[in-house]
C-alpha cells in the first residue's frame, strides 16, 4: 500500500502513472522505488530536439538507475520543434510503445508511415534479421511532448485486475485476498486526519 497524495502549497501534479509488467519470476519480489531527480536525468540534444532519458539507454546515454531496475527498461521524455527528427535504436527481442502528450508524432517502420497523434498510444513490435537493433525514426510536424517506453518482450499469459497483474485468474484471485486480508500493508492516515488531504 502507499499513496502518491501530493502535498505542500502547491499541491499539483502533471504526470503519467505508468505500470510495468514483470515476469512471473519476478512477480512477488518486495516493493521498492527510485527517485531521481531532475537535476540528475541525462539529456540527448539534437537540432530541435530535446530527449530526458529517464531510464535506461539512448543515442549513447545511459540513466544513472538503470542498473536498479529489475528488468532492463527505457523510458524516454521528448520534445521536438516542428519538423525535427529523433532516431531511438529498439534492442532485438524488445517492444516499445510511443505516446505523443502534445502534437501529433510520426513513425517511420517497415516501409510505412504511422501518425500517432497527441493522447493516443502506439505499441512497436519489430524483428530485424539476424537479430540487430531496429531503428525508430520520429518525426514531428508540430511542436510535440512525447514518450517512449520500451523493454524486453515477456511473451507470458497476461490476467489484469485494476492494478494488479498476474499471469492467471487464479493468481489475480490470490492477490485480491491477500490484499482484502491487510497482507500488502496499510496506510497511516494521520496526514488525513489533520487536514493535508486536498481533493
Amino acid at each position: 500500500m502507499h499513496t502518491e497524495q501530493p502535498e505542500g502549497e502547491s499541491p499539483y501534479v502533471h504526470a503519467l502513472q505508468i505500470f510495468v509488467n514483470l515476469p512471473a519470476r519476478q512477480k512477488m519480489m518486495s516493493p521498492f522505488a527510485v527517485h531521481a531527480a531532475a537535476a540528475t536525468i541525462p539529456e540527448f540534444h539534437g537540432e530541435g530536439v530535446r530527449v530526458r532519458v529517464v531510464a535506461g539507454h539512448s543515442n549513447g546515454i545511459t540513466a544513472p538507475h538503470s542498473a536498479e531496475l529489475p528488468q532492463p527498461f527505457t523510458l524516454l521524455d521528448g520534445h521536438c520543434a516542428p519538423g525535427s527528427r529523433f532516431t531511438h535504436l529498439l534492442a532485438a527481442g524488445w517492444n516499445a510503445m510511443l505516446y505523443p502528450l502534445t502534437g501529433s508524432l510520426t513513425l517511420q517502420a517497415e516501409g510505412e508511415r504511422h501518425l500517432i497523434p497527441a493522447g493516443h498510444g502506439m505499441g512497436v513490435s519489430l524483428s530485424a534479421e539476424g537479430g540487430e537493433a531496429v531503428a525508430l525514426p520520429l518525426e514531428a510536424t508540430e511542436p510535440c511532448h512525447f514518450v517512449l517506453l520500451s523493454g524486453q518482450a515477456i511473451n507470458e499469459p497476461l490476467v489484469k485486475h485494476g492494478p494488479f497483474v498476474m499471469n492467471s485468474h487464479d493468481a489475480i484471485a490470490d492477490r485480491l485476498h491477500a490484499y482484502q486480508r491487510g497482507e500488502f500493508g496499510q496506510l497511516n492516515d494521520e496526514w488525513l486526519r489533520n487536514g493535508q488531504y486536498r481533493p
